[in-house]
């Protein structure tokens, strides 16, 4: 081989070197982003599961408190209160749920909020990087044309518009003599 050759053949090879890396890292780097996609959304999953788990356990809760009310009527109970050792034990689970469903949503809320934040970061980020004369746009407007088949429209609104004032006249004209004349004049300008 010769040297013009082997030089050729060493510079294609570090081109595709160079190639291979820069997308290698292009591949890294959209893989961590599409695992933290992943995982964000597992972790909104899981949360939004955990709510609907515990809403269910209320109503559980309620279901048992509308029981134990029913037992207590039917055994012609004189009368139930909230001091009642059952239904307070039952209240008290519920606030406890509650609680709970509160402290979840209020974590996902966090989380939308951190994810929105991070966003606005990376758009500010990315404009920074941008060399200015990109950032910067010129705006060239056409002049606008009106379409044919609207002026047609147009003209031919206005002559409907016409016709039908003229015909107006016309049959106010009918009723006096007088007017008659004056509409004819005015009709045939």
């Amino acid at each position: 081989m010769t040297d013009e050759t082997k030089e050729k053949a060493k510079s294609f090879l570090d081109k595709a070197k160079n190639l291979f890396d820069r997308g290698f890292s292009a591949s890294k780097k959209a893989i961590g982003v599409a695992g933290e996609a992943v995982q964000d959304f597992s972790d909104k999953s899981v949360t939004t599961i955990e709510i609907k788990q515990l809403e269910s356990k209320i109503k559980k809760q309620y279901s048992n408190l509308g029981e134990y009310v029913n037992s207590v009527f039917s055994k012609k109970a004189k009368s139930l209160t909230a001091d009642d050792e059952t239904v307070v034990k039952i209240m008290k689970e519920v606030a406890r749920l509650e609680k709970e469903i509160s402290k979840r949503k209020a974590a996902l809320e966090e989380s939308k909020k951190e994810k929105t934040s991070a966003k606005a970061q990376t758009k500010t980020d990315d404009a920074k990087k941008l060399p200015e004369a990109k950032t910067t746009a010129t705006v060239k407007k056409a002049p606008v044309k009106a379409p044919a088949k609207a002026s047609a429209a147009k003209t031919t609104a206005a002559k409907k518009t016409a016709t039908k004032k003229s015909a107006a006249e016309t049959s106010t004209a009918k009723k006096t003599p007088a007017a008659k004349t004056s509409v004819k004049k005015t009709v045939k300008k």
